[in-house]
């Protein structure tokens, strides 16, 4: 009797553990920098709209944005429930923060991995295609940040009720309709 209840004990012991790691990471905060390093090397290729003035900003000043927001992502002194599951295509990992004082509430990243077949004069092309959405939501301002990644290249970023889209020369075939079907499963 006493070997289950140790058993069992030991059992409890464990499996709480396991959802309560602090030194994971989202890669969200990697993914700002990067392009944010990026957007300052090819400034004269592209703009970013913001939605809400209805207007164009420089991608040096969007590089600003994006280093800014990259503070947001998980706090390494803090402690986090991480839920992870995966549907079709869809793999989903959420943080949620454990702690009641943290500005940070929850992170979640969800990547979509897909095969589109796009027409191309008369020829029919393949290409599989990455999408990583980031959702972070805060107790303070801002309160809600959504990053869009579709093959490393930033398609989308909200910050609360601005929207920022980027606009460049040339963009992935397909990638149009890779967001699509992955906006249809969400």
């Amino acid at each position: 009797m006493k070997k289950y209840f140790f058993g069992i004990m030991i059992f409890i012991l464990l499996t709480s553990l396991v959802p309560f790691q602090s030194d994971s990471e989202t890669g969200f905060s990697e993914v700002c920098l990067e392009n944010s390093k990026s957007f300052k090397e090819i400034d004269h290729h592209a703009v970013v709209l913001n939605e809400q003035k209805r207007k164009f900003i420089s991608l040096v000043e969007f590089s600003k944005i994006l280093d800014q927001v990259s503070k947001y992502d998980l706090d390494k002194k803090n402690k986090y429930r991480i839920e992870k599951s995966k549907s079709g295509k869809i793999e989903k990992c959420k943080w949620e923060s454990l702690s009641k004082k943290e500005n940070l509430i929850s992170i979640e990243k969800q990547i979509f991995n897909t095969e589109i077949e796009c027409p191309l004069g008369d020829k029919i092309i393949k290409g599989n295609f990455k999408i990583v959405d980031y959702l972070i939501v805060r107790r303070v301002f801002p309160k809600k940040i959504y990053l869009r990644i579709g093959e490393n290249e930033i398609q989308k970023l909200s910050i609360d009720k601005v929207n920022y889209f980027p606009y460049f020369e040339g963009r992935l075939l397909c990638l149009d309709e890779a967001e699509a079907e992955f906006d249809k499963l969400k």
